[in-house]
């Protein structure tokens, strides 16, 4: 969708019919002004089904200037200068539905948008006939989101939430060298084995299992080797 598509002399857009009764849908536009203008003389082009709510150049503009007015969509452009992150604060202040316009063409731009609570993002290559149709399916109070994108969202979702938490104690375990795990496990086989043999069987010397060992203390914050070998054990599979 283009700026030129919206420009006021060209021909009204053919929306969807609307019974008399039913009032037109306030759409507020959330754009750089000259994008707002376009906007604002094609939304009054397709009266009485869309009626201009007025425009924001900004989100945190939008939020203040619309707290006590009586919109039914907002139309946000992605590719201002609001970050990603205000969207969420645009949809928890409003109870406009929130539709959003984008020319990226990477997914992660239309997941964001979703996730903080858009009811639907068109790309700005999209017919002006599918932007009306998606502000009257947001005002309806459904969702504008192509199959793909939330097949998408919800594998993602869905991964997020199934995926293992690391807890405190595995987290110290990765940070261990492989010299310092072959260390735990020679002291797991055999918990008694003096320094000598514990350095004999992994062919380092005494000195350096000495610099080895207060590394592993340190990291495992334990305080010596009793206490090394408690958490071993505790952990022994990790260290199997």
């Amino acid at each position: 969708m283009t700026i030129a598509a919206l420009a006021p002399e060209s021909p009204p857009t053919q929306v969807t019919d609307r019974p008399a009764h039913e009032r037109s849908i306030q759409v507020h536009v959330i754009s750089l002004p000259m994008l707002s203008w376009a906007f604002q003389k094609w939304i009054e082009s397709t009266a009485p089904v869309l009626s201009f709510g007025g425009s924001s150049t900004s989100i945190a503009g939008c939020i203040i200037a619309t707290k006590d007015l009586d919109l039914d969509v907002i139309l946000v452009d992605l590719d201002g200068d609001d970050p990603h992150e205000a969207l969420s604060q645009l949809t928890q202040h409003t109870k406009a539905k929130v539709l959003a316009l984008t020319s990226a063409k990477d997914d992660s731009t239309k997941d964001c948008a979703i996730i903080a609570g858009v009811k639907g993002v068109l790309n700005k290559r999209d017919s002006i006939s599918m932007l009306v149709k998606a502000i009257e399916c947001v005002h309806r109070g459904e969702l504008w989101i192509d199959r793909y994108t939330t097949s998408r969202i919800f594998h993602e979702v869905t991964r997020a939430k199934t995926k293992p938490v690391i807890s405190k104690d595995e987290k110290k375990i990765m940070t261990l060298t492989k010299r310092e795990r072959e260390i735990i496990e020679v002291i797991l086989r055999s918990p008694s084995v003096k320094a000598a043999g514990i350095a004999e069987e992994i062919l380092i010397s005494q000195n350096t299992l000495r610099n080895h060992m207060v590394n592993i203390y340190a990291k495992l914050e334990v305080a010596n080797r009793t206490e090394l070998y408690a958490f071993a054990i505790k952990h022994k599979p990790e260290f199997s």
